[in-house]
């Protein structure tokens, strides 16, 4: 009888391996030689702009590093899917879409059964030491993060995008009085600033490195006849002021400083005009620019930096005055249905989609216009996984609340949060709110999920939500529909999700209706 039963007890040890693992005569030593598993990258650089790289191009055998975390976590030790740390990756050709493959081809990583995350770097380095990526800007090598890359499931593709962790410092010189041509002008380093700091591949942030000193960083020079547009690389986190530029022109000598107290952040192009002239004087344009480091700053977004000028606005001077929605009830009458949203965020179609971070408030593809949508900074995301589909196969769109984590959901950023502002319900009444909920409950069919797991707030008033119990057995797969009344009109509509969330809820086809009043 014992033999018996030790031999049912293996049988199901071994159905239970063999669900989660490769087919043995594809796999041995834990790795899956295949390919089944294996995830293809590629990528690309966001936004290069302003470049050394010009041409937006990766080059045949670049090389980038990579970590496979379990999703949600942050990169740590313990995080690590199947110990998959800085592994080494290289292009196979030059393009600005490259497709990346593993140095050593049994690294590769490989994912089944679970949700993985991705962060990668670039350029690869050997020597890491607690997930500290170490920058010497003196390199005038682009340091490059990628984050974007969550919930791989099993032999999907995945593509990387890279965003810039340093700066960059513009300087335009302009022929001035008497001034022929800059066409031999020397300026070959900017001087002052701290160039040694750490790229922390946890979070993406730079600091910069504890005792380091000055150094000066070879710049690159581009000279015309009546211009010159000198460029470098800058750390972030010190003043743009501790900085100065040494320019030599038929024996001559200038110097470009600024007295902007500015901050250099990360991924920023910081851009200052200065005017030469014959007779050895110069003028420094006061006002700096700042601008994201995009290609061509396609959306014109500069901010000015004046030294000499606070920024107080003129009385009765709204800058930053919100646009208006457009009003539901324009040609309504009066005991008229008016549908003020229904969203559900986005077509559906065959590829993978996953928005989080600031991603989520501009490139979310939502259905509804004039209103704002953000995550507030959370673990909230927008995605389409392949084990959601609809009646046509396609990937299911829908706003994710990721199971609560008491290391990340303790801190800030606070729990998930989805939060949708400037929405005009003015002149409704008998308003109602309808959303479908769905738990992540494919593992255990003891599993559940409640209605109250998300809260709802309208312009900061909690909703009450009706109690129900969501089981396994009937909403696994299946969407249930959630109806709030309000009685007055409102603006702003929040969603939270918190600790009594333990598998992950899923939130689509949000509409929010009413009835136009007297």
């Amino acid at each position: 009888m014992k033999k018996l039963k030790a031999l049912f007890l293996s049988l199901i040890a071994i159905t239970l391996l063999g669900a989660c693992s490769n087919d043995s005569s594809d796999s041995y030593d834990g790795f899956d030689y295949s390919g089944r598993t294996t995830v293809k990258f590629t990528a690309n650089i966001a936004d290069m702009g302003a470049s050394n790289n010009e041409d937006n191009n990766w080059s045949l055998k670049d090389a980038i590093g990579m970590y496979a975390i379990h999703s949600g976590n942050t990169l740590s030790d313990d995080a690590l899917y199947n110990e998959r740390a800085n592994v080494k990756y290289t292009t196979l050709s030059t393009s600005e879409i490259a497709e990346f493959k593993a140095a050593k081809a049994n690294e590769a990583i490989q994912v089944e059964c679970c949700d993985v995350d991705v962060i990668a770097y670039y350029p690869y380095n050997l020597a890491i030491k607690d997930y500290l990526y170490p920058i010497d800007v003196v390199k005038n090598e682009d340091v490059l993060y990628s984050n974007n890359v969550r919930n791989l499931i099993t032999g999907d593709k995945a593509h990387l995008v890279f965003n810039h962790t340093l700066s960059q410092l513009i300087l335009n010189v302009i022929a001035g009085e008497n001034v022929t041509s800059l066409s031999n002008i020397v300026a070959d380093k900017l001087s002052g600033t701290i160039t040694e700091g750490n790229l922390d591949l946890a979070t993406g942030l730079v600091s910069i490195k504890e005792g380091a000193k000055a150094k000066d960083i070879k710049t690159s020079v581009k000279a015309e006849k009546g211009q010159a547009i000198i460029k470098s690389l800058i750390l972030p986190g010190q003043p743009i002021k501790n900085g100065t530029i040494k320019i030599l022109l038929e024996g001559k000598e200038y110097v470009w400083s600024t007295s902007d107290e500015t901050i250099v952040e990360p991924g920023k192009i910081y851009t200052y005009t200065m005017t030469i002239n014959a007779d050895g004087s110069w003028t420094v344009e006061p006002n700096g620019e700042v601008s994201d480091w995009t290609e061509g700053n396609a959306d014109g977004d500069i901010d000015v930096l004046n030294p000499d000028k606070d920024d107080t606005e003129e009385p009765g001077k709204d800058i930053d005055e919100p646009v208006k929605p457009e009003d539901p009830n324009t040609g309504v009458s009066v005991g008229n249905e008016v549908i003020v949203m229904d969203e559900h965020f986005g077509i559906n179609g065959k590829s993978r989609w996953d928005v989080k971070g600031d991603y989520f408030m501009t490139n979310n593809e939502f259905d509804t216009k004039n209103v704002s949508f953000s995550n507030e900074g959370t673990r909230l995301s927008a995605r389409a996984i392949n084990n959601i589909t609809d009646k046509d196969g396609n990937f299911d769109k829908h706003v994710w609340f990721p199971r609560f984590d008491a290391k990340l959901d303790g801190k800030k950023p606070s729990t998930p949060t989805f939060k949708i502002s400037n929405i005009n319900t003015v002149g409704l009444n008998e308003i109602t709110i309808s959303y479908d909920i769905m738990g992540d409950m494919r593992t255990q069919k003891k599993e559940f999920i409640n209605t109250t797991f998300i809260k709802v707030y309208a312009d900061g008033e909690k909703l009450k939500v009706p109690s129900t119990d969501l089981g396994h057995k009937e909403f696994s797969d299946k969407y249930f529909t959630i109806t709030l009344k309000i009685d007055k009109p409102f603006s702003e509509l929040v969603f939270k999700s918190d600790s009594e969330n333990y598998t992950g809820i899923r939130l689509d086809n949000l509409v929010i209706k009413g009835r136009k009043a007297e």
